[in-house]
């Protein structure tokens, strides 16, 4: 099945690496199953194929498979992944739990400004509580001063960014800027191909 979501034979050689190889297949038929769109597929399969990666790296098997095997994964991609260069932790989040949970959020944040790729960006309401829950499920001790921003996109869906930090107006900005719309995305993943 992978064949058909990855368009080069050595982009697939280097997904299919460890332990996990196996299973590749079957967890991107349930994932077509459950309605999720190619690209989200594509995301899924990657991340596991980096959990996947790093098992075999470490030596591991699937019977090695653990709370502690995992927590390991988590401390590693914490180190390469989640520290800015200035030492501000980010987290960066869009899940179908929250795409149903923000918009209730937002209703008591505020709207900061709509950008001009049609995504608004709203802050404040619970921002420490739910910034908290990302933080730490990405195995990071959350600061006092965090904060965080919903982005809502064109389509209705709710990425999130937890900082344990501020952001200035200008970084905000320029972030949001970056942000594609799925639909864009997926135009332009069909032309590539």
């Amino acid at each position: 099945m992978n064949y058909q979501l990855f368009s080069t034979q050595a982009l697939l050689q280097q997904l299919y690496t460890g332990p996990l190889v196996p299973h590749l297949d079957a967890f991107a038929a349930v994932l077509s199953g459950q309605g999720y769109s190619k690209l989200t597929t594509k995301v899924k399969i990657r991340a596991i194929s980096k959990f996947s990666q790093w098992l075999q790296k470490q030596h591991f098997v699937i019977e090695d498979i653990n709370e502690s095997c995992i927590n390991k994964f988590i401390r590693y991609r914490k180190k390469r992944n989640l520290r800015g260069k200035d030492g501000r932790d980010l987290v960066f989040c869009q899940s179908h739990t929250f795409n149903q949970f923000f918009p209730t959020v937002l209703k008591q944040g505020r709207l900061l400004f709509t950008s001009s790729n049609g995504f608004k960006v709203w802050a404040g309401g619970p921002e420490k509580w739910w910034t908290e829950i990302h933080l730490r499920s990405a195995g990071l001790k959350p600061v006092d001063d965090r904060s965080g921003y919903v982005f809502e996109s064109p389509e209705g869906t709710y990425p999130s960014l937890a900082i344990n930090g501020q952001l200035t107006d200008e970084e905000l900005r320029s972030l949001v800027d970056s942000l594609m719309p799925s639909k864009k995305v997926l135009e332009l993943s069909n032309t590539i191909k």
